[in-house]
């Protein structure tokens, strides 16, 4: 089984525990900023003006954006406290399988990694939305899980 690699220009997603961790590493104006809170914890990768804090390898280069989640995941929630601060993460892809378990992507690439952590209460909802927030007319870029709470909302596709 192999990994699909991802393109140079993919940039990584800050995990972060709240809105307050968000304005660390990303600009982000009271429309946004509304919009963010009504839809946080969930499903939603949110793109946005990188602050000065984001390091270089870090953020889409081409466009200084950085990408945000707030997870509902209590595991997850749990080490954002512990570590006190936000975590780098990027999506685990296995070619030819969308859905893998947590045993098969551990199995992968547990040696590519410093740790691995698991959980009894698995409940993986699908690929987030991600939602351009860099220009005034906030974007749909990927509807993903929680495209639901999406409707309504003033969103160009």
């Amino acid at each position: 089984m192999e990994y699909t690699r991802l393109d140079k220009d993919h940039q990584l997603t800050f995990l972060c525990r709240d809105l307050a961790n968000i304005s660390e590493f990303a600009q982000v104006n009271n429309v946004a900023y509304r919009t963010i809170k009504s839809l946080i914890p969930g499903p939603f990768t949110f793109i946005l003006p990188a602050s000065k804090k984001v390091p270089h390898f870090a953020y889409n280069p081409k466009r200084s954006t950085a990408g945000i989640r707030v997870p509902s995941n209590q595991l997850v929630q749990l080490l954002l406290k512990d570590v006190g601060n936000p975590i780098l993460a990027i999506s685990a892809k296995l070619e030819g399988n969308l859905t893998p378990t947590p045993d098969e992507i551990i199995d992968f690439f547990g040696k590519q990694v410093d740790l691995t952590v698991t959980s009894d209460n698995y409940n993986f909802e699908g690929d987030s939305s991600v939602i351009d927030m860099t220009k005034t007319d906030f974007e749909i870029i990927r509807r993903g899980a929680g495209a639901e709470k999406l409707e309504g909302m003033l969103f160009t596709e």
